[in-house]
């Protein structure tokens, strides 16, 4: 039996062909090898003709979900980088173009994919004054992940006056964030010039991005000093008068 064959088991039930993961030591993780030899079963499925595929597991775990060391180390995470032959989109576009019926038969834990996610929630900010503090977090089946490599998260805005900014007082200005290597979180302040609410957006390769609305309002009037809003003064100079309400 080879390495693939240990990954991942086929076996022939009439005509009912049955994908057996069995990567005990990680779980069933989507790493390359993973896929690998899950398309090799799928690929045996066709050769023997079978007419349905079942995918199961013999392990406590269905599947934990991306390798996260394969997929934070690796070109995955890297938008101009095509998606590779056994990556996990890879996999699914197979199973999805498929015509066959197929059955998952979930018999154990099934973890969720990775993703972005802002805190706090949706702030009210006035034009050209920075937001609070705002922190991008890397998750796992929506739990804090630390990072197994430094993971830039590029950010944007639906608005032409948006800008991010970083430093302890939100002085510089920056257009992406970096989460490091051993942490889940980096940090960062929004700013806009214009009144409305625009969406910002944290985004990293195949991650799925952070998205939150903000709303921006202007700044109040202002008034003239010594007079509260709503008072009626008068100056006179000379021969020339002004009324201040």
């Amino acid at each position: 039996m080879d390495e693939l064959e240990q990954r991942v088991g086929f076996s022939l039930h009439g005509h009912v062909g049955v994908l057996t993961l069995q990567h005990h030591e990680q779980h069933n993780a989507l790493s390359p090898m993973q896929v690998k030899a899950i398309l090799a079963a799928h690929t045996q499925s066709r050769l023997q003709k079978a007419r349905a595929l079942v995918i199961t597991s013999s392990d406590k775990f269905f599947s934990a979900g991306a390798d996260i060391h394969e997929f934070l180390k690796g070109q995955l995470l890297n938008p101009d980088v095509p998606v590779g032959e056994h990556a996990p989109f890879s996999l699914f576009k197979t199973l999805i173009e498929d015509p066959r019926p197929i059955i998952a038969a979930v018999n154990g834990a099934a973890l969720g994919a990775m993703s972005l996610a802002f805190s706090p929630a949706s702030q009210s900010i006035q034009a050209n004054q920075h937001s609070a503090l705002i922190t991008v977090t890397l998750l796992q089946s929506n739990l804090a992940f630390n990072a197994t490599a430094d993971t830039v998260v590029s950010l944007r805005s639906t608005s032409g006056g948006g800008t991010f900014l970083s430093g302890a007082n939100g002085t510089t200005v920056i257009n992406s964030v970096t989460i490091s290597n051993g942490t889940s979180t980096a940090t960062l302040y929004y700013k806009d010039s214009a009144a409305g609410n625009p969406t910002i957006t944290g985004a990293s390769g195949l991650l799925a991005s952070a998205t939150q609305s903000e709303t921006v309002t202007n700044p109040p009037p202002s008034t003239a000093p010594g007079f509260p809003p709503g008072s009626v003064g008068r100056l006179v100079s000379g021969n020339i008068s002004l009324t201040i309400t």
